[in-house]
């Protein structure tokens, strides 16, 4: 599924989410408009705020920054 420039998100932005699962490497899966995020320091069914700090062309990457 192709993300469109105004569903992607960028670096730098903040999101509220629930993080899904926990992945390979210890990074947890949440997901925001389709896309797929790997979050650092979170728990499973957990409410956070993360930041982006990476983005690729299918995945992105983001910190907990308030739990």
């Amino acid at each position: 599924m192709e993300l469109n420039a105004q569903e992607r998100v960028e670096v730098g932005q903040v999101i509220e989410l629930v993080i899904g699962p926990v992945a390979h490497g210890g990074h947890f899966v949440a997901r925001h408009n389709g896309q797929v995020i790997f979050v650092r320091h979170g728990i499973t069914n957990e409410l956070v705020k993360i930041k982006i700090t990476a983005v690729s062309s299918k995945i992105a990457h983001a910190d907990v920054i308030k739990y």
